[in-house]
């Protein structure tokens, strides 16, 4: 059932960072410093608050979006595989997932490479892969 469920969260994913951003063609463009996708969006909403209010939510989806996207992965795929279950796996897996996503929206033209969506992508599954070791007998 748990495998299940995790095929139909990848299903989701891919859905959402791929299919639903068809047939969008943009200009590849790659962001490979941490963090300055969020700095800039931060300095904008600085000068520009009053007047686009919208920059708060798309501050949010830059960060908090990417994390909580990764936070069930973290969650079931130390529980559907138990290779998954070191923290450095987890980790490894997790970076490795959200990179193919980064790459295929870069080289699909659907989206941008940008260092940040991994930062916040892994810090989502850490998120999901402590909050399953805090839970009883399910995180060892």
């Amino acid at each position: 059932m748990l495998r299940y469920l995790f095929f139909l969260y990848h299903f989701g994913l891919v859905w959402l960072l791929l299919i639903a951003r068809y047939p969008r063609q943009v200009v590849p463009k790659a962001t490979l410093i941490p963090l300055q996708s969020v700095s800039e969006l931060i300095a904008e909403i600085v000068a520009l608050y009053p007047v686009h209010p919208h920059l708060i939510t798309m501050l949010g989806q830059q960060t908090l979006g990417n994390a909580l996207l990764f936070v069930p992965w973290g969650i079931l795929a130390p529980l559907c595989f138990a290779s998954l279950r070191p923290v450095w796996a987890l980790r490894g897996a997790a970076l490795g997932l959200s990179l193919s996503f980064e790459c295929l929206q870069y080289g699909l033209r659907l989206g941008m490479f940008d260092v940040d969506d991994l930062i916040f992508n892994l810090l989502g599954a850490m998120v999901g892969q402590k909050a399953l070791q805090l839970l009883p007998d399910t995180g060892k």
